[in-house]
């Protein structure tokens, strides 16, 4: 099941200045060319009898056609394709995460720039909790 970790909201709030419904489109096509991807590679290297990737394939298929996904409109990420293409290919399990951050850290370095350095600083304001410091349980029957 730690598969099914894999499954990620497609509505990602993305900010005031984003259009959520090209962001949307954005990554339905990402996922697609991605899931795309997978299976050629998969066809390609005669690999669609492994169990582990037949399960991967399995847990996509039900996750897709199941209610509780659907409805919260859950759908794989991009890192469920390419792990499966990873295993695929040969890559250790182990060294997965190491290439998932690799690929992610040019843009971590660039949000770290943009909220650290020059006069323009961009980030979240600091969000303080003005409300209560203490509260005591009211059982449910009580409420």
């Amino acid at each position: 099941m730690a598969a099914l970790a894999l499954f990620t909201h497609t509505g990602f709030h993305f900010g005031p200045n984003v259009n959520t419904a090209v962001m949307g489109t954005y990554l339905a096509a990402l996922l697609a060319v991605m899931q795309q991807t997978c299976h050629e590679v998969l066809n390609e290297l005669g690999v669609e009898d492994n169990p582990t990737l037949r399960m991967a394939q399995r847990l996509e298929k039900i996750a897709l056609e199941d209610n509780y996904f659907v409805d919260k409109r859950l759908y794989p990420n991009v890192d469920f394709y390419s792990g499966i293409i990873l295993k695929a290919i040969g890559i250790p399990v182990e060294m997965f995460t190491v290439i998932f951050a690799t690929g992610r850290t040019p843009g971590w370095i660039a949000h770290w720039n943009e909220v650290t350095g020059g006069a323009y600083r961009l980030g979240r304001p600091r969000q303080f909790y003005q409300g209560h410091q203490r509260r005591n349980f009211v059982p449910l029957g009580n409420r």
